[in-house]
């Protein structure tokens, strides 16, 4: 299946103290950047669609399955205020603001106020205490693989790089900190694709995701200001392709799956539930589902990753689905994940990584019934 990770300079990290997994609070938010009623704007519309939905559950005519929350048709772009720009690599964090829970129905059977006093919450409690036990344990294991990722460099350390000669390199070219190369045209068509993938993910598909993500304030898209690949990791890729397949830079780059890529974040109890939602959604704003890969039974790594195609323009681009310690546990290891990925990494060294990955891993609690969420592969991936 082949959904990459994403490469360690595009994706935030705790382990310096960075933003915590609560989000940033609206008092938080940089000039120029909606308010959180904005949010709560989108999702009493799609609360609007969800009850027109209710009354009328027809499939639309293009043969599209009609979403929870969000309606199934496309709405004009100029209805939709477009996402701050955001530049390959770029660096500036925007806020990802939660909803309040919506209010009981009138008329639902029990109310809101008595229904705690029907019956108390235990299953709240049990639920809160599995939390705090599995929070500790993985703090624990996090401890041990810091201890044993710095030991290992002791023993395996970092190699010293040369600095990389580009002085008889034509102007226009490209060359990257591994050496490879692009000459002229294939590093200006690269470019050109960039900017037009760019204007794709501002316009069309970043103010989508946003839609789905307020229909349910339950869980979260995280590393939002990462949602584009750096452009000279994009290039890297590109040129190793074109140099070991024999690729145009245009087959090359469209080879490369995770250009544009979200990752949602869920609480272990609600995630099976709410990533089936969520697909749900996708599908009903127009995005095809190209590629499914669940490894939650793996030791490498803890998680659904997803390849979707926006109906109109064509666009891949990738969704994670995750829980809290899964999506912190892809942060901690990615150190690893890049040695192993390494060309100079020696066998013995290898399997001592993939070693203290797995031990790492092991510690993630799977949510229950995860793995009946199942790998996918459309026939025109």
């Amino acid at each position: 299946m082949g959904v990459d990770r994403p490469d360690d300079s595009d994706v935030p990290s705790f382990a310096d103290g960075g933003s915590d997994r609560s989000g940033r609070s609206p008092s938080d938010a940089p000039a120029g950047v909606d308010p959180p009623d904005s949010h709560a704007e989108v999702r009493a519309r799609c609360e609007y669609y969800e009850s027109l939905r209710a009354d009328a559950w027809d499939e639309p005519a293009d043969g599209r399955k009609a979403g929870l929350c969000v309606s199934a048709a496309r709405p004009a772009r100029g209805d939709i205020p477009p996402e701050p720009a955001a530049r390959f690599g770029d660096s500036a964090t925007l806020p990802a603001w939660g909803d309040d829970p919506p209010e009981a129905p009138a008329g639902s059977r029990v109310s809101a106020e008595t229904s705690h006093a029907i019956a108390p919450d235990v299953s709240a409690e049990t639920s809160s205490r599995d939390s705090r036990e599995s929070q500790e344990s993985w703090d624990e294991a996090a401890e041990r693989f810091r201890a044993a990722w710095a030991e290992h460099r002791t023993r395996w350390p970092d190699g010293e790089r040369q600095p990389v000669d580009r002085s008889g390199d034509p102007p226009g070219s490209w060359r990257g900190e591994s050496g490879r190369y692009l000459d002229n045209a294939a590093n200006a068509e690269v470019e050109k694709r960039c900017d037009r993938i760019a204007e794709v993910e501002q316009n069309v598909i970043s103010p989508a995701m946003r839609e789905i993500e307020a229909c349910d304030p339950s869980r979260r898209l995280v590393g939002f200001e990462h949602r584009l690949k750096g452009q000279d990791r994009i290039k890297d890729k590109v040129a190793a392709d074109m140099e070991e397949k024999g690729r145009t830079a245009t087959e090359a780059l469209l080879m490369v799956k995770d250009i544009i890529r979200y990752t949602f974040v869920y609480t272990d109890e609600s995630y099976t539930s709410s990533v089936r939602a969520d697909l749900t959604r996708m599908e009903a704003r127009g995005f095809q589902e190209v590629e499914r890969r669940n490894t939650w039974s793996e030791e490498q790594y803890k998680g659904i990753n997803s390849r979707w195609r926006d109906h109109d323009t064509g666009q891949l681009f990738e969704v994670q689905f995750h829980t809290d310690l899964s999506f912190e546990a892809k942060q901690l290891t990615h150190c690893v994940y890049e040695r192993i990925r390494s060309p100079g990494t020696g066998r013995a060294e290898l399997r001592e990584l993939r070693q203290l990955q797995g031990n790492t891993c092991r510690q993630i609690p799977i949510p229950p019934d995860a793995s009946t969420i199942q790998d996918y592969l459309s026939e025109n991936a």
